[in-house]
């Protein structure tokens, strides 16, 4: 990417001048289940190809607080798109893999059967079941809100049930929804609506809201989120920013240096001038999937 003099692969050094590496702490697969199949023997792994900028930022130590002295953001408009990979656990090869538009890899993941499916959804709403040995896509179906949770197969009276509740999911920035959906051979349910489909590149998301000069931080019970995300105001503005979440928080310039609130703990408030016109990105830096953008006008 241009800017960037320096690349690596995941253990790639770095200090002030800020490295890309891939696939980064913000990449790969996170807290997704991966289950295994004994007939088989693979793992199935959603994953994240995501570009981290690594570099170091001169936090100060204070003691009773949190302290992490860098960063690993990605890029603002760098792209993100995922892997659904079955891994052969008795070579650690890469028995088939689907390439997706879209990063997986902190989402639901899976669940595989002993009929020989993996099921698993997509931040798209789709709601798929594949082929366990061969990866092929045996049907999709389209649940309308983001389907980020492991799917749950049970019984009851001799017929089988298929679960999965589709409620979005913030750090894949899915569309968020209260739908439990539960599947049977006897279903009659048709699909829903496709969902706006989440944000396949770095940076904040969201309508601008104009003239806002206050941003709760982790406001609506979102605890990762600037509210709102983008604002356009007039130079010489005064912006406070207000952590109103449950963990300690921060908003800092993108630009290194540049400003920022430091840590603020829960109820805790900064204020920052705006003076120079432009676009103005910024991140939390303990979170670094937290984005924001205030757009200075003249």
């Amino acid at each position: 990417m241009p800017g960037y003099d320096k690349v690596g692969c995941i253990f790639e050094t770095f200090w002030e001048t800020p490295v890309l590496i891939q696939p980064s702490g913000i990449g790969g697969t996170n807290w997704s289940p991966m289950p295994y199949s004994p007939d088989t023997g693979y793992f199935y792994v959603p994953g994240t190809v995501r570009t981290s900028a690594f570099t170091r930022y001169g936090d100060k130590y204070v003691r009773g607080l949190r302290y992490v002295g860098g960063t690993q953001a990605a890029p603002i408009g760098s792209v993100m798109t995922g892997t659904f990979t079955a891994i052969d656990s008795k070579t650690n090869k890469i028995a088939w893999q689907h390439k997706t538009p879209y990063r997986i890899g902190g989402g639901g993941g899976s669940t595989v059967t002993a009929g020989g499916l993996v099921l698993r959804g997509e931040p798209d709403g789709h709601f798929l079941a594949l082929d366990a040995k061969t990866g092929e896509e045996l049907w999709r179906f389209q649940t309308g809100f983001g389907a980020e949770a492991p799917p749950v197969v049970y019984e009851v009276d001799g017929e089988q049930y298929i679960t999965i509740a589709t409620g979005g999911n913030q750090l894949q920035g899915s569309s968020y929804g209260d739908a439990v959906w539960t599947f049977s051979l006897k279903g009659q349910l048709g699909p829903l609506w496709a969902p706006p489909p989440p944000a396949n590149a770095a940076g904040p998301i969201g309508p601008i809201a104009p003239g806002a000069d206050t941003i709760k931080i982790g406001d609506n019970n979102v605890e990762y989120a600037y509210g709102p995300a983008r604002t356009r105001i007039k130079a010489g503005t005064t912006v406070t920013f207000t952590n109103v979440g449950d963990l300690p928080h921060d908003a800092t310039a993108l630009k290194q240096s540049e400003w920022s609130t430091g840590t603020l703990a829960k109820g805790e408030s900064k204020t920052v001038t705006f003076m120079k016109p432009g676009i103005h990105y910024y991140i939390c830096t303990p979170h670094p999937w937290m984005y924001g953008q205030i757009i200075v006008e003249p």
